[in-house]
């Protein structure tokens, strides 16, 4: 019998089926728009042309008269399995330039550390305001409010106010906040040789929790996250006098698994927890390294999914201080990252707080915000070495609108097409919930807004290119300008523009609004 012959036929039909599975998945892709990691478009800017590669476009949302596949029109050898999911021939192409400089996006960037050590103490409406206007452009604050007169008792009224205040000048001022609770906050009351307990016992602090817990769901519109804090000296969960300096077993975890549990409660579960090391989200949740969120994981309300990190060490050293336990600790952050909180500060010059260095560790962990005030050495290094620009504009998420498509000749009533390629350049994804929307204003300024329910933001990842598609009815004949909206979904905040996300394009953003301008077109 020829062996030979009969290998190779089956060889041939194994491909083929291989092939039409793999032509099944990409086209089920295509019909759902999945938004999962695998999904993702990665072309590394290539094949994605610019107003000045192909001569249309003017970088102000211009129309070109060409059609494009949306996708490489070369195959990139490094994308050859990338699905394409969506076919812009016979649309109208529009080009966008990219805008350097750095954007106050919300949620993102810098902050400014906001310290409230008793009632009377308060940041106004304007100061925070210059926050957001300054040269840094913080549209973060951290809010740290410390309690070391209530180590054996119930907080008091007029501090629960100051904390609600806070919030209340945050919102009006156009910032958000991280948080963090914590009793003693100086160097000397560290060593605690003249001030014991620390912290309070677990029975006082699972009252506070539960006292600030009203106020925590009424604000959580202006909160980023939460750092876990109370325990230990500073927030921080190390020095401790009732939770079990350096715990090893699981009953010694079990104290701090309890605060952990109890402040995730506080919160809807729209939000994030901090704890300050990988170390703590192993332990508490009983998950091994290898254990990290995905896509279809992500974003859920488990405690998997809402517990992020916090790192006051950054680049302070190979394990940064403490922060990590061997390389499989830092791997994990690196891949739950994607979709969790990573931020904190510097704390000490070292051979790893270079920039070549930090600005690697900021992509490989996602970094979304980083303390303006701390530590000043590290900060000035970033300057003199000349990658401070870069990390200002690319903490958190950075969104660049690379080319939309339009339907041409459209009439009323007809069916319009729209694509969208945004590349994320930033070194994490928008980690809250957000919005998005397609706004039509015409030309009596009368506004119809198309929610847009088939892409999640949250999902546009780090370093990924990311293609959709949204249609709509055409409205009646006239002229109309079209808008890309990322509004804060909350309602308290949706229709505030100093809470939506300015694409990172020139000629784009209309600040009295919150949208971005795509094109105008004629409905005939």
């Amino acid at each position: 019998m020829n062996y030979s012959g009969m290998f190779l036929t089956f060889v041939i039909m194994k491909t083929a089926r291989i092939l039409a599975t793999i032509t099944a998945l990409i086209a089920a892709a295509a019909l759902t728009f999945s938004s999962c990691d695998g999904f993702n478009f990665n072309f590394n800017n290539k094949g994605n042309e610019t107003p000045e590669e192909n001569g249309s476009g003017n970088g102000n949302g211009g129309s070109g008269n060409g059609s494009s596949s949306g996708t490489t029109e070369t195959p990139d050898p490094d994308h050859f399995w990338d699905p394409v999911v969506i076919d812009t021939d016979g649309l109208t192409k529009i080009n966008f330039s990219e805008y350097d400089g750095v954007i106050a996006n919300p949620e993102r960037g810098f902050y400014r550390h906001c310290a409230f050590n008793s009632s009377s103490d308060s940041y106004s409406v304007k100061t925070l305001q210059g926050y957001r206007t300054g040269s840094d452009q913080c549209t973060v604050v951290l809010f740290i409010f410390w309690m070391k007169s209530y180590i054996t008792k119930d907080i008091s009224e007029s501090y629960l106010k100051c904390m609600s205040t806070a919030f209340e000048n945050a919102r009006k001022a156009g910032v958000k906040a991280v948080v963090r609770f914590g009793y003693l906050s100086s160097f000397s009351e560290k060593k605690w040789a003249s001030y014991k307990p620390v912290d309070p016992t677990p029975e006082v602090l699972m009252r506070h929790i539960e006292q600030i817990k009203p106020i925590l769901q009424a604000n959580s519109d202006v909160i980023v996250c939460l750092q876990a804090g109370f325990i230990g000296a500073w927030g921080e969960w190390y020095y401790t006098d009732n939770y079990v300096y350096q715990p090893e077993s699981d009953s010694d975890y079990q104290p701090r698994r309890n605060v952990l549990n109890a402040l995730l409660d506080a919160l809807p579960e729209s939000r994030q927890v901090a704890v300050r090391t990988p170390t703590f989200k192993l332990e508490l949740l009983h998950l091994s390294a290898k254990d990290t969120l995905t896509c279809a994981t992500a974003y859920q309300n488990t405690a998997k999914a809402r517990v992020c990190g916090h790192n006051d060490c950054f680049v302070a050293a190979e394990d940064d201080w403490g922060t990590f336990d061997g390389d499989a600790e830092r791997r994990f952050w690196e891949d739950d990252t994607k979709y969790t909180f990573m931020g904190g500060e510097t704390c000490a010059v070292s051979d790893y707080s270079v920039c070549n260095n930090a600005v690697k560790q900021m992509e490989l962990q996602h970094w979304t915000y980083l303390n303006k005030d701390y530590e000043g050495d590290v900060l000035s290094s970033w300057t003199s070495g000349g990658c401070m620009n870069d990390v200002k504009k690319r903490l958190g998420y950075r969104l660049v609108l690379r080319n939309a498509w339009i339907s041409p000749d459209i009439k009323a009533g007809s069916n319009v097409r729209t694509v969208y390629s945004i590349s994320n350049v930033g070194f994490a994804a928008p980690i809250n919930p957000r919005g998005l929307e397609l706004v039509l204003v015409d030309s009596k300024g009368n506004t119809t807004v198309i929610p847009v329910t088939n892409e999640n933001p949250r999902l546009w990842l780090a370093g990924k290119t990311r293609l959709f598609e949204v249609d709509f009815k055409a409205p009646a004949k006239g002229s109309y300008t079209l808008y890309l909206n990322l509004p804060d979904p909350e309602e308290t905040l949706h229709d505030n523009p100093l809470y939506s996300i300015r694409l990172a394009n020139k000629n784009v953003w209309e600040e009295s609004t919150g949208y971005n301008k795509i094109t105008t077109f004629e409905v005939k």
